[in-house]
């Protein structure tokens, strides 16, 4: 995908919850991405739109099981921060009025063995799940996305080694 312009102005930002799936935290702990059937080769968390009337929690658990079957998580804690990112303008067009996504994440916690199917997803995203080492982890995502995933990055990794002494 290549880079274009970005929405600019003042016009609403469309809310999002989006999931770091974590697994194996005693180490070494794996998160869980997604490669998107429309962009193939760009990768990224589960994440959606928050429905009116809906919260963020709740929104985020309905998004990681439309778009990957999973349902039995454990949400361990929320991000500290909201991200925001603006859409390209081509892409602008399909979320109209709004210019970009602002993000709520959530660290979900995955068993060790939990199983993935993507049979079971009612709305799938992805052609593909897998599991990436947490520690060094690097992201082919969308261009525009790039910046706020390592923000989100970072800010996991702190709250994690707060949350669980044997992250590493």
């Amino acid at each position: 995908m290549k880079q274009e312009q970005l929405c600019d102005g003042n016009g609403p930002f469309r809310l999002n919850a989006g999931a770091l799936i974590i697994r194996n935290l005693g180490g070494p702990s794996e998160i869980l991405l997604g490669e998107r059937h429309d962009t193939p080769g760009y990768w990224q968390w589960p994440q959606g739109g928050i429905e009116r009337g809906e919260d963020a929690r709740a929104a985020v658990m309905r998004e990681v099981y439309e778009e990957t079957g999973l349902n039995q998580l454990k949400i361990m804690a929320q991000l500290p921060n909201t991200y925001r990112y603006r859409f390209p303008v081509s892409l602008a067009r399909k979320f109209n009025p709004f210019i970009g996504q602002e993000q709520t994440y959530f660290l979900l916690h995955a068993a060790d063995d939990v199983s993935l199917d993507m049979r079971a997803a009612t709305t799938p995203e992805f052609k593909h799940l897998r599991w990436l080492d947490f520690t060094d982890l690097s992201i082919d995502t969308v261009w525009f996305k790039q910046g706020v995933y390592q923000q989100v990055i970072q800010d996991a990794r702190e709250m994690l080694s707060q949350l669980s002494p044997s992250f590493d």
